[in-house]
């Protein structure tokens, strides 16, 4: 009996995990799927690219890759050049499924973390924040 009970709990069990092993959907940034209006949609674009931007230069400018004689001249060329960068591969039509609200967290998380290459060199950058990872097609 007590064989039964321990033989049906872990098909159970194998069951269970087997209902779970399947890629879980992805978090999609708030208004950026196909759902959202194009209005929203842009915004939410706009506001990933603003949270990507800043993030980098700000570990830019941790890593004295901003300034005379530096990498950036300033802040504004650090926003400036990052921005194009990313805005050339996330848009509304380059992700039509929207933006991966999980990605974009590892995106940033990593810049957080990222290493200085040596003193006045640029960021090493993590290759979680490829657009091809945030965006969803």
């Amino acid at each position: 009996m007590i064989e039964r009970r321990i033989a049906w709990m872990v098909t159970m069990v194998g069951l269970a995990g087997c209902m779970q092993e399947g890629a879980a959907a992805p978090s999609v940034v708030p208004d950026s799927g196909p759902a959202g209006s194009p209005q929203a949609r842009e915004q939410a674009v706009a506001g990933v690219l603003d949270r990507i931007t800043k993030a980098t230069c700000d570990r830019e400018q941790s890593c004295n890759t901003i300034g005379p004689g530096a990498t950036f001249g300033s802040r504004q060329e650090c926003q400036d050049t990052v921005r194009a960068k990313y805005a050339r591969d996330l848009s509304v039509a380059s992700c039509p499924g929207g933006m991966d609200k999980n990605a974009l967290d590892d995106c940033l998380t990593s810049l957080d973390a990222g290493q200085c290459s040596g003193p006045g060199d640029s960021i090493t950058r993590d290759a979680s924040c490829s657009t091809k990872s945030i965006c969803l097609r």
